[in-house]
C-alpha cells in the first residue's frame, strides 16, 4: 500500500493547513498593498508564486513524498528569509510614519512567518518519520 492511499497523520495534515493559510494570507496581503499603493505588481507577482509553490509541494508533501517535504523544508526557509527582510523594512517604516497600512502590513508578515515555523515545525515531528519513507 503507498503513502498515498494512507491517511496523512494529523500534524502532516495540520501542516498543509498550516501552508495554505500562509499563501492566503500571502495573497491578501500583497493584493492589500496593491489596492493601497504600498506596493507595486511585483509584490502580487511574489505572492502568487509562493502560494503556487506551497499549494503545487504541499499536496505532495501531504500524500507522504519525501522530496517533497525537503522541498517544502527548503521553501519554508527561504520565505522565512524573506519575511524577516520585509520585517525589518517595515519595523524601519513604522519608526518613521505610524501609518496604519504598513502596521497592518506588519502584522500579516508576521503572522505569515510564524504560520510558515510552525507548519515546517509539524512537518518534520518524529510521529511523521514514517508517513515519510
Amino acid at each position: 500500500m503507498s503513502s498515498a492511499q494512507i491517511t496523512p497523520p494529523a500534524l502532516v495534515r495540520t501542516a498543509f493547513a498550516l501552508y495554505l493559510t500562509a499563501a492566503g494570507l500571502s495573497l491578501a496581503n500583497a493584493a492589500l498593498q496593491v489596492v493601497f499603493g504600498l506596493g507595486g505588481d511585483t509584490v502580487l507577482v511574489g505572492a502568487i508564486i509562493e502560494a503556487t509553490l506551497f499549494v503545487a509541494f504541499g499536496v505532495h508533501m501531504r500524500a507522504g513524498r519525501l522530496w517533497a517535504r525537503l522541498t517544502m523544508l527548503s521553501l519554508s526557509g527561504v520565505f522565512f528569509a524573506f519575511g524577516v527582510l520585509a520585517l525589518m523594512v517595515l519595523l524601519g517604516a513604522v519608526g518613521q510614519s505610524r501609518d496604519p497600512l504598513v502596521v497592518l502590513t506588519l502584522l500579516f508578515v508576521s503572522t505569515k512567518m510564524a504560520l510558515i515555523g510552525s507548519a515546517a515545525w509539524k512537518m518534520y515531528r518524529p510521529a511523521n518519520q514514517t508517513y515519510f519513507r
